[in-house]
């Protein structure tokens, strides 16, 4: 007896048509680990020791999407300036940024002091907008390629960064009063 449902040595008369196989298109996802560690090492950079020759921030944001004109990658601000610093991790997205409004008009831009940060080799320093630093990541580390120099900033659209730092941690309409006087 040969196997149930089919004769022995009987062939198809009708054989199944071959298919045929078109490729299958499938969305890639965007794999933005790499653009996230980099954001966490710039802004553990920008707060680590105090220098003459490096920019520092006392308060650190990583992709911070609020309703101003820009949503940096790190943004950072002490008592005297503020810092924001654009991760790139190709050319081609280091190409498309100076498309963006606030890199045309100044106006929403943030940040005193304006850096890009990619991994080494990413962005020339001939390649850098005017007054824009430049930072490359090795290994794990930071290396200032150039420094940035102070350029004006749009201190409502900061104001903007600390609203949504202030709303996300919970700090409500509040008044803080830090005068008490005793009866």
């Amino acid at each position: 007896m040969g196997m149930r449902g089919q004769r022995p040595n009987v062939r198809n008369k009708y054989p199944e048509p071959e298919l045929e196989q078109k490729p299958i298109k499938v969305k890639r996802k965007i794999d933005n680990t790499t653009h996230h560690n980099l954001c966490c090492i710039a802004a553990k950079w920008l707060q680590g020791r105090w220098s003459k020759s490096k920019p520092y921030a006392d308060y650190a944001t990583v992709e911070l999407v609020t309703q101003g004109w820009e949503n940096t990658d790190v943004f950072g601000w002490n008592c005297q300036y503020s810092t924001m610093i654009e991760i790139k991790v190709s050319r081609s997205d280091f190409l498309k940024d100076k498309d963006k409004k606030c890199r045309v008009d100044w106006y929403g831009s943030v940040g005193n002091y304006k850096y890009y940060c990619c991994p080494e080799g990413v962005i020339k320093e001939n390649d850098l907008p005017d007054k824009w630093g430049l930072l490359y990541v090795k290994d794990g580390k930071v290396e200032i390629i150039k420094l940035a120099e102070p350029q004006e900033t749009n201190i409502e659209t900061e104001r903007y960064i600390f609203n949504s730092i202030f709303r996300r941690e919970g700090i409500n309409k509040k008044v803080f009063n830090y005068r008490r006087y005793e009866k």
